[in-house]
């Protein structure tokens, strides 16, 4: 596969889409909102597209990251929508500049990175899993009203974040994934007034000192606060 013509309406491209397929010829429409992890992995034409500050974007998607040996942080350019699976895993990081327009955080995107310092914009919707996962250096989030799910936080979301000891969650999280905060050094936590759902796992190995489920709650999940100490 060659060549790959894309409606001018396209918002969403899913995950491996066209992976390993060669592309070298496409027409990209500039509504693009999201994109999954690997959707054009090994196609030519990827490269062809310039760097804006180590960062690659299809349409309103920061897609690939290509930064300089060291680089310690990174500023999103404004009118982005979505960060692409993996963005920066395992990267030097430990700034990120995210824009007000900023609505998904992708699978992995800063997984085992060096950073320590995030602010989350007011627009952000959903924040992927494993999205923050061992980010050891991470300690303190402010999880923005507009998340409504922690799996929207996804399952391992900030799992093996060792030293988020401060925690701010706004009030309408309705689902914390599974393994979602697993081993975080927080003791006191927010309970949103609108929480009803808590994955498996999801507070393993927190040191919580009080647990107050809301009205309404639904569904607790297995081992959901084991060995909460």
């Amino acid at each position: 596969l060659k060549t790959v013509v894309l409606p001018e309406e396209l918002k969403y491209i899913g995950v491996e889409a066209f992976g390993m397929c060669n592309v070298s010829d496409i027409s990209l429409p500039p509504t693009i909102e999201e994109i999954g992890g690997d959707a054009f992995s090994y196609c030519p034409f990827v490269g062809n597209i310039p760097l804006e500050d180590g960062i690659r974007y299809i349409g309103h998607a920061a897609y690939e990251a290509q930064l300089s040996a060291g680089t310690t942080s990174v500023t999103i350019k404004d009118g982005t929508i979505s960060l692409t699976d993996g963005l920066f895993k395992y990267l030097t990081l430990t700034r990120a500049h995210l824009p007000a327009s900023l609505r998904v955080i992708g699978a992995n995107c800063f997984a085992g990175s060096n950073l320590s310092e995030i602010t989350f914009p007011g627009s952000l919707e959903r924040i992927g899993v494993s999205a923050f996962q061992d980010c050891r250096n991470l300690a303190s989030i402010t999880i923005p009203e507009n998340v409504k799910s922690v799996g929207l936080i996804d399952d391992q979301a900030f799992s093996g974040c060792t030293s988020l000891s401060a925690i701010t969650i706004g009030d309408n999280v309705r689902k914390i994934g599974k393994m979602a905060f697993c081993d975080c050094a927080f003791t006191d936590f927010h309970w949103p007034l609108q929480l009803e759902e808590i994955g498996e796992q999801a507070f393993r190995n927190c040191p919580l000192r009080l647990v107050s489920l809301p009205e309404g709650f639904k569904t607790l999940g297995e081992s959901a606060f084991y060995n909460c100490k």
